[in-house]
């Protein structure tokens, strides 16, 4: 006897229903806790046009592809990988949801996932960048300072203008090399 399910729409045979493929898709499901429905919403994209819905094994087949991306929020795409969130697959489940196309891959969910993660990336580089400009300020201007009150003070004291000089770049981690002296030339030269 056949059957349609008023929840998610599937026709199937009664006997099936109580199968191992219903519980475990079930199962699947249930994975994603609060973004459910949202997921039965984004399965129901892979439909064929004739309005017949998804077989179970499809369905599983499906569900299982995404709960890969899902668990390990990492994916492939065009040969590289990408790291990504939760929530930027769920905006991105989101995103494919709210154009409606029809599906037959998770092509276009992936396109729209890398575009994030690329966004991501990006803005990680930038802020790195940002933190390596700071740095360099923060050095530029104890050095400037140490440059200052060397030239302020009477005499002039080279000695420690470069003490300071020294301290400045050994406090913002650049290691040093051998201070240079008279000697040192001297011996290079010979």
């Amino acid at each position: 006897m056949r059957t349609t399910c008023p929840e998610c729409g599937h026709e199937f045979d009664t006997r099936a229903a109580k199968g191992a493929p219903v519980q475990n898709l079930n199962a699947m499901y249930a994975r994603f806790k609060f973004e459910e429905i949202l997921v039965r919403e984004y399965i129901k994209l892979f439909e064929p046009e004739s309005g017949r819905p998804n077989s179970i094994s499809k369905e599983t087949r499906l569900i299982g592809e995404l709960l890969k991306f899902w668990d390990e929020e990492y994916f492939e795409r065009g040969g590289r990988g990408y790291t990504t969130t939760r929530d930027q697959i769920k905006a991105s489940i989101e995103a494919t949801c709210n154009r409606q196309p029809r599906l037959r891959t998770h092509g276009y969910l992936l396109a729209v996932l890398k575009s994030r993660a690329s966004d991501t990336e990006a803005r990680a580089e930038r802020d790195q960048h940002e933190k390596a400009l700071a740095r360099t300020r923060r050095a530029t201007q104890s050095l400037t300072t140490a440059a200052k009150a060397v030239a302020l003070s009477e005499p002039f004291d080279f000695e420690a203008g470069k003490r300071e000089a020294r301290k400045a770049r050994e406090k913002l981690g650049f290691v040093s090399p051998e201070p240079w002296t008279a000697e040192s030339d001297a011996d290079g030269a010979k």
